[in-house]
């Protein structure tokens, strides 16, 4: 399209104009549709959570209760679906080799004097 004319000009600023809006409308009802089908897929998926999040829990338990039996010679169970694992973490670690003393000792050198009393012996 050649413009020759101010005439021209204006016409095409106006279709141009009704053009954007179109192209707003559509862009508006799409994602409209989108939203709906996130809320729809959220309502959906709650419930599979839910469940989901269960079965984690119940093997986190499992693991947990058997963790002498199942995890003596090994760190993870590898069965025909999946597998778990039970992992004993570094500050776990870390933490079972500090004494009452050593706490104390930490807590009064953090300037934790007049929270901490010690029994006479």
């Amino acid at each position: 399209m050649k413009i020759k004319n101010l005439e021209q000009a204006n016409e095409a600023l106006r279709e141009m104009a009704e053009l954007q809006r179109t192209l707003a409308g559509a862009e508006a009802a799409l994602n409209g549709k989108i939203d709906s089908l996130k809320k729809a897929s959220i309502e959906k998926a709650a419930p599979l959570q839910a469940k989901l999040t269960e079965l984690e829990k119940a093997i986190q338990v499992y693991a947990e209760y058997n963790q002498g039996e199942l995890f003596l010679d090994r760190k993870s169970v590898a069965l025909s679906f999946g597998s778990f694992g039970f992992r004993s973490s570094t500050a776990l670690k870390t933490m079972s080799k500090w004494t009452w003393e050593k706490v104390l000792s930490a807590l009064k050198s953090l300037g934790g004097k007049g929270a901490v009393r010690g029994r006479k012996r």
